[in-house]
């Protein structure tokens, strides 16, 4: 950590700190640890691939019911083409499971997408030859939602898709915003909310896009289930807010909400074939339906060889105290009868039950587990320097650096190292300066001053790695230390590092010294797995924020022992401590789990620490969770933190490290 905590207080202050020990702890002022590494920069042979781009977010794995299964974090991709996301299990939080921007050919598929307050998938704008197929969604506020792709070629096909949340504007299964041009299509999806889990819109919604002659928005053969409370949602609304060239066919909808079935606006639109039905419901309202709502010409709209039984349970239809009206179609007073109107069929005989929702094997609860062996190849090499390299893979070495870096990148561009096993060095794991998209996937990395450092740099990413036994000595001593890191995607994700007392001698596990990612796009440091920490009296868990930075988030990691502290922001703004699980046992060198001290010399706002679990003993002061220092604002969620004795060493496997 890049400042220090915590010295010896004089007789006077620990009297005092008997007696107050839980509430006040005395500390000092930080130092900056920056000390760089002489680095040698001989060139080495290696093996490389320009061609390979890992994009695997696995923290483990899991067989269920012969879906490869892989916890992942949420996946943003930007600027990105020809890649495939399959077997990922993503718990989105407060984000998008997966949100893809200025994207082409990207496939989706067998993943498990859930509980998030915001999108399943979030396609954003610019992308095109989008397929998400195969997917299991549910518990987010909405399911697919592409916005701003006029090229076209978004295909959402024979997925399943349970409770949509909202609230509106939200609360749709597939959502068309501004889509255009050919080949979009939503297709054999079968989907369903559940009345008292589920707060949808619509099922499909397709907003101001539109197909072209020949070639029209396709949505055919899915199966839609449940709806409501809402007093506007539909099963399928069309044209809403204009639109063309859209055509709905061969769909069941069932108990779908206010409306079956409708166009709402647009030209060159047809419902054809579509069976729809409703009991009565407080907002049951029509089955089959067509208006203008959107202020512009409609015109072309054909609707025909439906079949609609639909009841009315909405106050305002109830006639002669009759609590329930069939009410199958309606087409908008002042428009023209749609083409084919008289041809569909209404009446009781049309009704047919939409399938059964299966749930498929990836809704069982996935639990994070260890892989048995890393089972990589590995040859053994001499240490790696590379100074203004592009587009590079290094894959597969066993290197050990002695007194140098085992790879230095510098001025590098591009360049991924995956299942290497990097060690016994005096020197760093993996030293980056000067470098832009970088990737740290899958090595095992142990007996070295610091795993990864990373200084100068923009879009680092360190993830599904293995660390053991940082040696330090402080300034070093840190599994992953970013120094003025900037821009976007900057990651550490889905780790796992432990330190053996008496085998090293660690500072910080992650350390964030003056580096800022930005508001779209954050640093995230999330799901690793830290245990293990001391004797240092300054070195710790998680340190966001030291000596300033800005755009920190460090949510659901778990810290065993991991020091003289377990997660803590030292200043900066805009840094989030979210949802992390903290234990330690009393050490001669541990003292306080969670706290908030702006040491940076300049100004700290916008702090968020929120719903932490804490289970932390100090050595001196007994159990010592809670740390606000003296003249700071308490940040945002403080009051959520929470104590935890629930919260014990068990909380990681007893065995984390499998190299």
């Amino acid at each position: 950590m890049n400042r220090s905590i915590l010295t010896t207080m004089s007789k006077i202050a620990a009297t005092l700190i008997i007696a107050f020990a839980l509430i006040t702890v005395l500390f000092v002022s930080s130092c900056k640890k920056d000390t760089q590494p002489v680095v040698d920069v001989t060139q080495s042979t290696f093996n490389t691939n320009a061609n390979s781009m890992p994009r695997q977010l696995a923290l483990a794995s899991s067989i269920l019911g012969g879906v490869h299964l892989k916890l992942s974090i949420p996946i943003s991709l930007y600027n990105k083409s020809n890649i495939t996301i399959s077997g990922d299990s993503i718990n989105g939080g407060i984000l998008p499971c997966i949100q893809l921007t200025n994207c082409t050919n990207i496939h989706i598929t067998k993943c498990r997408i859930t509980n998030s307050s915001n999108y399943g998938i979030l396609i954003g704008s610019g992308c095109s030859n989008i397929l998400i197929d195969s997917c299991y969604i549910t518990n987010v506020a909405g399911g697919v939602f592409a916005v701003g792709c006029p090229n076209g070629s978004i295909r959402v096909n024979s997925n399943q898709m349970l409770n949509m949340k909202g609230p509106f504007p939200k609360g749709d299964f597939v959502q068309f915003s501004n889509v255009g041009g050919h080949n979009n299509r939503i297709q054999y999806n079968i989907c369903e909310n559940v009345a008292g889990q589920s707060n949808p819109e619509d099922g499909i919604s397709i907003y101001k896009s539109n197909g072209v002659a020949g070639d029209p928005i396709l949505i055919n053969g899915n199966s839609i289930k449940g709806g409501g409370p809402s007093t506007t949602g539909a099963g399928i609304t069309v044209g809403d807010q204009g639109g063309s060239y859209i055509l709905a066919e061969n769909n069941t909808v069932v108990n779908s909400g206010s409306m079956g079935i409708q166009v709402a606006g647009g030209h060159d639109i047809q419902l054809y074939n579509n069976t729809i039905s409703s009991t009565a419901f407080p907002w049951s309202h029509v089955g089959l339906g067509s208006g203008n709502y959107s202020g512009q010409a409609s015109y072309n709209i054909t609707i025909n060889a439906n079949r609609v039984y639909w009841i009315s349970g909405l106050p305002a239809d109830q006639l002669n105290g009759s609590k329930s009206i069939e009410k199958d179609a309606h087409y908008q007073a002042g428009t023209t009868m749609p083409t084919g109107w008289l041809t569909n069929k209404l009446g009781a005989s049309a009704l047919t039950n939409s399938p059964a929702i299966s749930i498929p094997a990836a809704t069982v609860q996935v639990t994070p587990t260890v892989n048995s062996s890393f089972g990589y190849a590995v040859k053994y090499s001499a240490p790696i320097s590379l100074t203004g390299a592009h587009n590079l893979t290094i894959s597969g070495d066993s290197i050990n650096g002695g007194t140098v870096p085992c790879i230095t990148l510098a001025n590098c561009s591009n360049i991924t190292i995956k299942h290497c096993k990097l060690g016994n060095s005096t020197n760093l794991g993996v030293y980056i300066t000067g470098c832009t998209s970088i990737m740290i996937d899958s090595n095992y990395v142990t007996n070295v001053s610091t795993g990864v450092y990373a200084v100068n740099s923009k879009s680092i990413q360190v993830e599904h790695n293995q660390m053991k036994n940082m040696r330090g000595p402080y300034p070093r001593g840190q599994f992953v230390q970013f120094d003025n890191v900037t821009g976007t995607y900057n990651r550490v994700l889905a780790n796992q590092f432990e330190n053996i007392s008496g085998s090293s001698n660690p500072e910080d596990a992650i350390s964030m010294f003056k580096s800022s990612g930005t508001f779209a796009d954050p640093i995230y440091i999330i799901n690793n797995w830290i245990r293990g920490g001391g004797p240092s009296k300054t070195g710790g868990g998680i340190m966001l924020g030291d000596n300033g930075g800005s755009y920190q988030i460090a949510e659901y990691n778990i810290l065993i022992n991991p020091g003289q502290y377990g997660a803590a922001v030292s200043g900066g703004t805009n840094m989030q401590l979210i949802g992390n699980k903290i234990y330690s046992a009393a050490q001669s060198f541990s003292n306080v789990g969670l706290y908030y001290w702006n040491q940076s010399g300049l100004a700290s706002s916008a702090i968020n620490i929120s719903n932490n679990r804490v289970n932390f003993t100090s050595g001196q002061y007994g159990l010592n969770n809670f740390f606000l220092g003296a003249g700071n604002t308490a940040p945002s969620g403080w009051s959520t933190n929470v104590y935890d004795p629930s919260v014990q060493a068990s909380a990681l496997p007893a065995t984390i490290i499998t190299w």
